[in-house]
């Protein structure tokens, strides 16, 4: 059908090719048509329909969702499809799948940990799918403290064995994805246990003799179910409950009753216990080639965070631009019974300044953090490559980012997401406008992989010993995401804005500078505030402890200043559209306003960390307001162009108010009649209670 004549309408006005900006988010034409190609397979299968998602029980959705992941391999075979073009798809369905977390993290992780011999006997079978697996670290007590896991793995020296053992209901494994239904095995994180004395005694003599020594925690591959999917001897498993999201993955309980395992599955690439329980670490193996799998999770969570706020947005803009609500100045009462038949006479929602406040800001953010993610895949990608050669001197740097960026573009995907469901009404509180449960089911990622204001402390640690080593003359050797503290007490004390007018803040230098002067500033309060809280006699970390307002607020300022830097100074973007070839003039315009809008609105809400060291005026501060109003007023015309370029076709969006032809009412109604209440006569429960009024 053809588009409703807002969004038609709203198309001829674009000042640039949507097929090219498509072209430029998704990272290249090339990786644009393969998604394209890719999508069309997922498309023409029933089984990979989302459709019925809304109506189904959460045990319905379950299994669908395991008929997908079962399906989905099989066309990966058909289609000759390469491992990035197998993931790529599995973005591509918007349903989380209960074996996300066996691609996602279980393999990568056993492909680190294990050794070559382990590797050669495991990984045909776990990519074949006889074996799959969950991460099963977190415990019912515990979850980001690792150190403070209880479940155990004692070595048996008798019989070569580990027993794992849960020691009490706290110690309990809870949350692990798949852990519930779907994994076969389990890679549990324990705390090693190995006898004291090996030297000829028996399990009970060595334990009499002085007990086992803790070797601390270890992981260890467990398998927790048979061949026929029947829990083995020991093992006690099941689904967690309902969630407000994410409910189609089976999170799990676990616990292990005297479970034994052979020796052989402890990963042994970084550390070995030997058949007589002498334990060792690997001294030709790096053990920071661990932390890369945690990484490749963050990267991720980044990589994907301005595509999934770009989703929301397009449903909220698209239905903003169709809605109508308000009439115009001027309109009489009956002139505006007629127009609102037709809808001519009243306002397009989308034309109120203040949900434009409200929503473009958030597109802005989404291709933003898009650019954002392009550059954290870069990084990641040339890190693995060093690795080979044993070369990791970026790691240090990337993980401080990656954990900073993880919480801050999680947290702004999240709220962003929600605002763009307020901002579409009371339509945005039904589930077929695609919102509510997208959003919900992304809030695990607030959490997942450590809670946002935990791990961002990671990133303030590592940028107060870069601050350090500038103090020490060190200042050269700073890694290219810190240079600017080379002169920070310069940025924090001189730095101010030279703005004289709001058109100024256009600037990319005007703009860079303030976010560094910002993050300057909040770096040296950190550091004074832990100072202050040490010199009273609280022990580093306890100074840490009582600073963490200011240890937090200091990686949100240095990873605003890198969602920045990723616009205005990345070469990837620049390549990206320069590649467009004569459509790109056309791009840079409304690219470079959205920048600004990023930076400019950014300012606006934490306007009193750029007011508080000096940098503006309160002269300069109404400056940029008055510029953000400029912005929303000349993005306006392209809001909708800016949303399609993310090429969200309809089977992804899943949503009555997204859709790209704007019929949105005939789709709510619809999806109305699909509701299995009204199928019943009478409706709903007034069956029962009729007859029980008849029998009285």
């Amino acid at each position: 059908m053809p588009d409703v004549p807002e969004l038609a309408s709203e198309r001829a006005r674009a000042t640039f090719d949507c097929e090219a900006m498509n072209a430029v988010l998704a990272g290249g034409a090339a990786r644009l048509q393969r998604k394209r190609e890719v999508r069309a397979v997922l498309e023409s299968e029933e089984t990979f329909s989302n459709a019925e998602n809304p109506f189904l029980t959460r045990t319905a959705r379950h299994v669908r969702a395991l008929a997908k992941a079962k399906r989905l391999p099989e066309v990966a075979r058909e289609q000759r499809w390469s491992s990035s073009d197998f993931h790529l798809a599995r973005r591509l369905l918007r349903d989380i799948l209960p074996d996300d977390v066996h691609h996602s993290m279980f393999v990568p992780h056993c492909s680190v940990m294990m050794s070559d011999d382990q590797l050669a006997e495991w990984l045909p079978r776990m990519r074949s799918g006889e074996v799959i697996g969950c991460y099963a670290q977190t415990e019912l007590a515990h979850g980001s403290n690792v150190r403070a896991l209880r479940t155990t793995a004692t070595y048996l020296p008798a019989s070569d064995e580990f027993e794992i053992h849960t020691p009490d209901i706290e110690a309990a494994k809870w949350w692990p994805g798949g852990l519930g239904l779907t994994a076969n095995h389990a890679m549990v994180f324990c705390r090693l246990l190995l006898p004291k004395s090996v030297d000829g005694d028996d399990d009970a003599t060595a334990a009499a003799a002085g007990g086992y020594l803790d070797h601390g925690i270890h992981q260890f591959l467990v398998p927790i179910r048979d061949a026929r999917h029947r829990l083995f001897a020991g093992v006690s498993t099941g689904d967690i409950g309902p969630k407000i999201g994410y409910n189609t993955m089976d999170n799990g309980y676990a616990s292990f009753d005297h479970v034994r395992i052979p020796r052989a599955n402890m990963p042994s690439r970084f550390v070995r216990v030997s058949r007589e329980g002498h334990f060792s670490r690997n001294p030709e193996a790096n053990p920071r080639i661990g932390y890369v799998t945690m990484l490749g999770v963050r990267a991720l969570l980044i990589g994907s965070a301005g595509e999934t706020l770009g989703h929301a947005c397009t449903i909220a803009v698209r239905y903003s631009a169709v809605r109508r609500q308000g009439f115009k100045e001027g309109t009489d009462a009956e002139t505006a019974t007629g127009g609102a038949a037709s809808g001519a006479a009243e306002h397009q929602v989308l034309d109120y300044t203040m949900q434009q406040y409200r929503l473009l800001p958030l597109l802005a953010s989404a291709y933003v953090m898009r650019w954002a993610g392009l550059q954290m895949d870069a990084d990641y990608a040339a890190l693995s490559a060093g690795i080979a050669k044993d070369e990791m001197g970026s790691l240090p740097e990337l993980h401080a980012s990656s954990s900073g960026l993880k919480a801050l573009m999680t947290r702004l995907t999240a709220d962003g997401m929600e605002e763009c469901r307020k901002a579409c009404g009371g339509h945005g509180y039904l589930v077929a406008s695609g919102l509510p449960e997208y959003s919900l089911s992304y809030l695990a990622n607030c959490t997942l992989e450590g809670d946002n204001y935990m791990i961002g402390q990671q990133t303030t640690r590592f940028l107060l010993k870069q601050l350090h080593r500038a103090r020490e003359g060190d200042a050269k050797q700073l890694p290219p995401s810190c240079a600017y503290l080379a002169k920070a007490k310069e940025l924090a004390t001189s730095s101010r804005c030279d703005a004289s007018q709001p058109g100024d803040f256009l600037e990319i230098g005007v703009q860079l500078r303030a976010y560094e002067h910002r993050a300057a500033c909040v770096l040296l309060q950190t550091e004074q505030a832990i100072g202050e809280w040490m010199a009273q006699g609280l022990s580093a970390a306890d100074a840490q402890n009582a600073a963490m307002v200011e240890v937090n607020r200091a990686s949100r300022a240095h990873c605003m200043l890198l969602l920045l830097r990723s616009c205005r100074q990345s070469p990837i973007v620049d390549e990206l559209v320069a590649a467009q070839g004569s459509a790109a003039t056309a791009l840079r315009d409304p690219l470079d306003r959205l920048h600004s809008l990023f930076a400019l609105w950014h300012m606006e809400q934490e306007m009193g960390d750029f007011l508080e060291g000096g940098f503006l005026s309160g002269e300069q501060a109404q400056m940029v307001r008055s510029q953000v109003r400029d912005l929303l007023f000349t993005l306006r015309p392209n809001a909708v162009a800016l949303v399609d370029s993310w090429g969200l076709s309809d089977w992804e969006l899943n949503s009555a108010l997204g859709r790209r032809d704007g019929r949105v009412y005939e789709a709510l109604f619809a999806q109305a009649q699909r509701e299995p209440l009204n199928r019943l006569q009478p409706r709903g429960g007034w069956r029962s209670l009729l007859e029980g009024r008849s029998r009285l």
